[in-house]
Parts: C-alpha cells; sequence; structure tokens
C-alpha cells in the first residue's frame, strides 16, 4: 500500500462483489482485490473516522463536516457536501442510514443532514430543523429508519420519530429515563437500563411493549451488542458474550447462555456461523 497509509490507521472494510474497499482515518482510500492486486488509491486531507456504507455501488464516507460519495469502480468523487457547525470534531462518531434514494446523516461535528442521492443534492426537511441536545459527546446518538419514519435517540435519553412521507415530527424529544444501552430493531427501540430492567418501546408512539427484570441474569453495565429474531423469539446478545432468547409477545425468557467470548464490539452471522469481533480484535467462529 501506499506510505500514505503509514500515518494512519484502518478504520472499516466494504465489499462489493470481489472489489474490497479499505478506509483509513486520515483520508486515505484504496480498493483491492482479495489477492491483493491495488484497483485505485485515493488520498485526501480529511479526517475519516466512521465506517464505509455502500449506498447504490457508491462508497460513502463521513468526515468532520463533510459527506463524500466516491465511485467504486475508480475512487473518483461524484459529490461532496459541507455542513458547518461546531468547529470540535469528536475522534469518533456519526451515522447514516437511509430511506430509499435519500440519505439522512450524523457528522462527527454534531451537525445533521440530507442529500438525494440520484440528483446528487442536498436536501432541507424537518429533519434539519430540529434542535438536538448539544453536546460535546454525540458518539452513542443512532438513526434509525423502519418503513417511512426515521428515529433519532439523542443523548441515550430522548427519542424522535419522523414521519418522512409527511415531512412531520410525531415524536418530539420524548425522555426515556436511566438506559445504560440500547438498540434499534425494526419498529422497536429495545432499551437496557441502569436498574436492569430491559424494555421494548413502540417508535411511533413510545407506548411499551413488554419489559422484564434481568437483575438475576445480566449485569447492569453490560451493554446490547446485537438483537436477532427467528420465528416467535428474539435474540439479545450482551457484551460480555451473555445471550438470552425471549418470547416476542410477552417477554418470557426461553433460553440463555454465554459465549466463550468477552469484550465484544460486534457479532456478525456467516452461513452456519455466529462470529464475535472482541475489543482486542480478536475473531471468533461459533457454530450456530
Amino acid at each position: 500500500f501506499d506510505k500514505q497509509a503509514n500515518s494512519g490507521y484502518p478504520i472499516s472494510v466494504a465489499r462489493i462483489n470481489d472489489n474490497f474497499f479499505l478506509n483509513y482515518s486520515n483520508g486515505y482510500l484504496i480498493s483491492f482485490k482479495l489477492d491483493g492486486k491495488i484497483n485505485w488509491e485515493n488520498n485526501s486531507d480529511n479526517l475519516f473516522k466512521t465506517p464505509i456504507k455502500i449506498f447504490n455501488n457508491n462508497i460513502i464516507l463521513l468526515s468532520g463536516n463533510k459527506i463524500y460519495s466516491f465511485q467504486h469502480t475508480n475512487g473518483k468523487l461524484n459529490w461532496e457536501f459541507s455542513y458547518e457547525g461546531d468547529k470540535f470534531f469528536q475522534h469518533s462518531g456519526g451515522d447514516i442510514t437511509n430511506i430509499n434514494h435519500i440519505l439522512y446523516f450524523i457528522l462527527p461535528n454534531k451537525n445533521v443532514g440530507i442529500v438525494d442521492t440520484i440528483f446528487g443534492e442536498k436536501l432541507k426537511t424537518i429533519f434539519s430543523d430540529i434542535k438536538f441536545i448539544n453536546s460535546m459527546n454525540n458518539t452513542n446518538d443512532k438513526i434509525h429508519t423502519y418503513n417511512n419514519y426515521l428515529s433519532y435517540f439523542d443523548q441515550k435519553k430522548y427519542l424522535y420519530t419522523i414521519d418522512t412521507n409527511k415531512n412531520i415530527l410525531i415524536l418530539d424529544s420524548k425522555k426515556i429515563q436511566n438506559v445504560q444501552s440500547f438498540y434499534f430493531y425494526n419498529n422497536i427501540l429495545i432499551t437496557f437500563n441502569k436498574d436492569s430492567l430491559f424494555k421494548l418501546y413502540n417508535i411511533l408512539n413510545k407506548n411499551i411493549f413488554w419489559e422484564k427484570s434481568l437483575i438475576d441474569h445480566i449485569n447492569n453495565d453490560d451493554t446490547i451488542i446485537k438483537v436477532i429474531s427467528l420465528n416467535n423469539s428474539i435474540f439479545v446478545f450482551f457484551k460480555s458474550g451473555k445471550f438470552i432468547e425471549f418470547n416476542t409477545l410477552n417477554g418470557d425468557i426461553i433460553y440463555k447462555n454465554k459465549l466463550k467470548a468477552k469484550n465484544i464490539v460486534n457479532i456478525e452471522f456467516f452461513k452456519d456461523y455466529l462470529i464475535t469481533i472482541q475489543k482486542n480484535r480478536t475473531y471468533t467462529f461459533f457454530s450456530q
């Protein structure tokens, strides 16, 4: 790789067919084949702190105050947009999602934006006008889409939901207390609270589907890492390696166990394997 890579560190790897894309913290972006053949390299002066998002076969990246779209075939820039805001850029942070061809995102400078990827232009909707909580640390802020609804959970405390078809705010800064960790899944905001309560909120009206005390099962400082559903169950995986199977309808605990891994930062599923990625970058493969 170009010596430019030596001054940064890898952020993420993404793939389109048999082409891989790797972005570094210092703005270095590279495409390569699995055998190591380099397709192209792109150097810029921007700091990339967020993972690559592939959208319509284009590479989408967030920097401190900008969003970029690159062609995956040659690394050339499709478009870029700036969003001026706080001059303080977080070391990490930022989030991005989409509804159809519209991208919604949070930048590391704590600004939010919307881009129409068909016309390659900025949009302005009610999402642009919401006054989210101004904080030095927005790394836990997340946006989520379900059908035509866009939800934003701000500071692990305030829930907003927008009907993007009607461009109206249906939940405005609804407070949810004592959240230790959370996870969006379909039309649900799942929270694990500091009092060991596990709750499922409807993102359209904040009503609680059900709640369950996990005080005898999970330490209250543990963190939700992944949620999946299967038949009439949801499986919730925690940073400690513990996981619980719940009945989707009433929250009854069906099964619980612990993976032989801890300090998990992500969980992936590939064919018949469950793969844990730990904080020390150890990958462990479990048979499902």
